[in-house]
């Protein structure tokens, strides 16, 4: 029962190593313009700090362009300033009720940035599921100690470990060489 939990555990883990993953790579830009790339962006509104997605609609009218439209008016201001301090490498206009962001077209030196970058991400996701791996390993090695389960056992569960965690990378690397393609598609 106990590598039942510990193999549920990895898989829990590895799922949320995953999303974050996934995540990240969807707030990278693109080309094309992407919700994500400002809904997670945090303004100073209410006495709080809170997200864009929390304050506001966003929409895509158009391929490069990105309107956010707040559903309190009165802090438009507060989320232009913090579009405005973000790394979006564009300037954010208000227009009424509404802000527009229109992205430029990426250049050749950004998107090779950029492609280093979404491997820097998968690096630090591999280094997450290695560590998630080797917690595991430890918990089957102390059981094996403690003799709650057997030296085959501990063998066997280490190699269901090392295929989930395999199986993990390899989609991990799939979607960096999606997301890879889709930046330097031009």
């Amino acid at each position: 029962m106990l590598i039942q939990n510990l193999v549920k555990n990895l898989e829990s883990h590895l799922a949320l190593i995953e999303q974050k993953f996934s995540n990240d790579l969807h707030a990278l830009r693109t080309d094309r313009a992407n919700p994500a790339l400002v809904e997670e962006i945090v303004v100073d509104a209410y006495q709080s700090r809170m997200k864009i997605k929390e304050l506001a609609s966003v929409t895509i009218p158009e391929a490069r362009v990105i309107v956010i439209q707040p559903w309190d008016k009165s802090i438009i201001s507060a989320v232009n300033k913090a579009l405005e301090v973000s790394d979006l490498g564009t300037s954010p206009v208000i227009q009424g009720e509404i802000i527009r962001i229109v992205l430029p077209s990426m250049n050749e030196e950004r998107r090779k940035e950029l492609t280093k970058l979404v491997g820097k991400k998968i690096e630090e996701a591999k280094i997450s599921i290695r560590q998630a791996r080797e917690g595991a390993i430890k918990v089957l090695d102390e059981q094996q100690k403690e003799n709650i389960i057997s030296e085959d056992e501990k063998f066997k569960t280490r190699d269901v470990i090392q295929k989930k965690v395999d199986a993990c990378q390899q989609r991990l690397i799939s979607l960096g060489q999606e997301k890879e393609n889709e930046i330097l598609t031009i």
